[in-house]
C-alpha cells in the first residue's frame, strides 16, 4: 500500500502530461493496478470503488489548493532567484505532502487489506517478492559503470522535460551528478523484504483478532524497517541532488527558465482545473 500511496501521489502531484486525464480516471487506473498483485472479490471492488470516490473528492477540496499554492511558490523562487536559499523548506512541503496522503488513506486501506483472504494476502505478498527478485537480477545484470549511466540518462532525460535541451556544460554536471549517487538498490530489498515480513504478521493479526492497527503503522511508518546504512546513503544522495539541481538552476539560460515556468503555469492551472471540478 506504500507503493500505491506513491503511485497516487505521483498521479495527484507531479506526474506527467495529460495530469488531469489520468486524475479523472483513478477509480480505474487503481483497481487496474491492484490487479497485478491480488485478485479482489467483487464486494471488495466495491469496497475499495467507495473509497477512492471519498478519497479523491478529499484530495480535491483538501490537497488540491495546497499544491497549487506550493507551485506558485516555486514558481517565484525560480523568478526570484530563491531556488537555492528556499530548497529545504520545498523538500520539506513535498515530504508533509506524502506524509498527508498516507496519514489518510492508511485506514481505508487497513481495513480493506484486513478483509483479504488467507490466499489473496498470500498471493499479494508472493506477487512482491517475486518482482523484488527480478529487481535483483535485472540490477546484477549490469555493471556498476552500467548503472551510472543508466541514472545519467534518468536525470537527463527527467531534466529536458522541464528546461529543454541541456548545454554541454549541463550536461557535465548531469553525468557529475550521476556519478556521485550511491547504490541504494541492496539495502532498499533488505529493508522491503522485512517489510514484507512484518507486513505478513499483521495480515494475520488483522484476519485473527480484527485489528487494523498494525496495518495503519505499517502504511504510515514503514521506514521504520530502514537500516541505518540506508538511511545514510538516501541523505548523501539528498544533499547531492540538493547540491547539483541548484547549480543546475544556476546556469539556466533566460529560454531554459522561462520554459521551466510555462510548466510549472501548466500544472497550476491543471490544479485549478480540477479544483473546480470539486
Amino acid at each position: 500500500m506504500r507503493r500505491l500511496s506513491i503511485i497516487l501521489l505521483a498521479v495527484l502531484l507531479l506526474t506527467g502530461c495529460g495530469i488531469k486525464f489520468w486524475y479523472n480516471r483513478i477509480d480505474w487506473i487503481v483497481p487496474w493496478f491492484m490487479d497485478d498483485f491480488v485478485e479482489l472479490t467483487d464486494g471488495q471492488e466495491d469496497r475499495l470503488e467507495q473509497i477512492l470516490i471519498a478519497q479523491t473528492k478529499w484530495h480535491r477540496q483538501q490537497e488540491l489548493p495546497r499544491y497549487i499554492a506550493f507551485l506558485t511558490a516555486v514558481r517565484q523562487d525560480v523568478e526570484q532567484q530563491a531556488v537555492a536559499q528556499n530548497y529545504q523548506t520545498r523538500r520539506q512541503q513535498i515530504s508533509v505532502f506524502y506524509e498527508t496522503l498516507l496519514a489518510q488513506l492508511a485506514p481505508d486501506a487497513a481495513s480493506l487489506m484486513a478483509q483479504l483472504t488467507p490466499e489473496q494476502a498470500n498471493a499479494m505478498l508472493t506477487t512482491l517478492a517475486k518482482q523484488d527478485k527480478e529487481r535483483m537480477e535485472e540490477y546484477s545484470e549490469l555493471s556498476a559503470a552500467e548503472r551510472v549511466v543508466e541514472i545519467e540518462e534518468n536525470l537527463r532525460d527527467s531534466l529536458r522535460d522541464w528546461v529543454g535541451r541541456l548545454t554541454s556544460s549541463q550536461r557535465a554536471l548531469v553525468k557529475e551528478w550521476a556519478a556521485a549517487i550511491k547504490d541504494t538498490t541492496e539495502q532498499r530489498m533488505i529493508y522491503r523484504k522485512a517489510w514484507r515480513e512484518a507486513m505478513a504478521f499483521e495480515l494475520e493479526v488483522a484476519a485473527l483478532d480484527n485489528n487494523q492497527q498494525g496495518l495503519e503503522q505499517l502504511i504510515t511508518n514503514g521506514q521504520q524497517f530502514q537500516s541505518e546504512t540506508l538511511r545514510q546513503l538516501y541523505q548523501h544522495n539528498a544533499a547531492q541532488s540538493e547540491r547539483f539541481l541548484i547549480a543546475l538552476y544556476e546556469s539556466l539560460s533566460a529560454r531554459q527558465k522561462q520554459k521551466l515556468i510555462n510548466r510549472l503555469n501548466d500544472y497550476i492551472d491543471d490544479f485549478n482545473d480540477l479544483n473546480q471540478q470539486s
